[in-house]
């Protein structure tokens, strides 16, 4: 059998590469033959990920292979050296195991001492599902794209070796943080502090390519899968030619809506306008009737004060002569009056 976690690890290693290789093999025959080559590829750069040194892989150039291997192998040893701190060897100073139970010599039962239970497994079970289960599931994802038997050789390789990489430090840091807890954890919060710290390893390839990136971004970008991209960009052409068109149709619909409605408001303003324009006629003829009428009024104003004058000067006129018509009607009363006696004389010697 097996002696210790590092035997076990490299028959783990073996497990998941005949796994990959089995998953590969079946899978080919079951792959629609829809997709072309520059799809594919197009899909395995998406699924390693954009900002990660392990897309090296799918490159071109042995540099970037080989920065993806060291990469690869650089977090694997880390994650060995909580391998070693697992065994249960007492005879080895890198061993870190806790014992967590203490058996007295004046008792024949022994007790338990730590605080671990089913909620720090619970923590750490969501802990790798959080962080590793995309890497586990995009693994294998290259790993049936690897079976593709429409691409050459060389890209099915690239593809297998990727999806190999993925799944060699995804399902090894579950293994790794399974047994470290286990040899060590006393507590719930232990569990996830170490689950917390053995997980920070493989952020790594992450954050070489953002300092390669940072020292040099056209040799990264040298590095990385160069697409084809012309086929591409003609879909792309097209789909935005597609929008665009639609765009254009949708303005030239809502152009003819509001031609028509300046039409509308043309005809409008246009009737108005004529109605204005009689208004403004009728006003006009109003203004002249409105002045004649003045003018009217200012000179029958101007013969009524020449009546006026006239009358008055009439009434006076009358007056004077009334006047005068009454002092010689009272000079001839008061002749005749003083004339009487005489007359009356004058009859009487008639008589006689």
């Amino acid at each position: 059998g097996l002696r210790d976690y590092s035997e076990f690890s490299m028959m783990f290693f073996g497990l998941i590469a005949g796994i990959s290789f089995v998953v590969a093999w079946v899978s080919g025959p079951c792959i629609p033959d829809a997709s072309t080559p520059e799809e594919d590829k197009k899909y395995a750069l998406n699924t390693m990920g954009n900002d990660s040194v392990y897309q090296f892989i799918l490159g071109e150039r042995a540099v970037g292979w080989l920065i993806s291997v060291l990469t690869v192998g650089l977090q694997l040893m880390l994650l060995f050296v909580f391998v070693l701190g697992a065994e249960i060897e007492l005879s080895e100073d890198s061993s870190d195991l806790v014992y967590t139970w203490q058996c007295p010599r004046d008792e024949v039962m022994c007790s338990y001492t730590g605080d671990l239970d089913w909620k720090g497994w619970v923590a750490f079970a969501i802990l790798m599902g959080f962080h590793l289960l995309e890497d586990i599931i995009n693994g294998f994802k290259m790993t049936v794209l690897s079976g593709n038997r429409n691409n050459t050789r060389g890209d099915r390789i690239k593809f297998f070796c990727g999806g190999a990489l993925l799944n060699f430090v995804s399902l090894f840091t579950v293994f790794v943080s399974a047994i470290y807890n286990g040899a060590i954890a006393t507590s719930n919060t232990e569990v996830i502090v170490n689950s917390v710290i053995i997980l920070f390893i493989i952020d790594g390839d992450e954050q070489l390519y953002k300092i390669l990136g940072l020292i040099n971004s056209k040799w990264v970008a040298g590095m990385c899968l160069s697409l084809d991209t012309k086929d591409e960009s003609n879909e792309e052409m097209n789909s935005h030619n597609s929008k665009l068109e639609a765009k254009v149709n949708s303005l030239a619909t809502e152009v003819e809506k509001l031609q028509g409605q300046l039409e509308e408001k043309d005809e409008r303003y246009k009737y108005l306008s004529g109605d204005s324009s009689k208004l403004q006629a009728k006003v006009k003829s109003l203004e002249a009737e409105v002045e004649n009428l003045l003018e009217q009024m200012n000179h029958m104003r101007e013969m009524i004060r020449e009546k006026e004058t006239t009358s008055v000067s009439q009434a006076q006129d009358r007056n004077l002569s009334n006047a005068s018509i009454e002092s010689e009607q009272l000079s001839f009363d008061t002749a005749f009056t003083s004339s009487e006696p005489i007359g009356q004389y004058a009859s009487d010697e008639r008589e006689e």
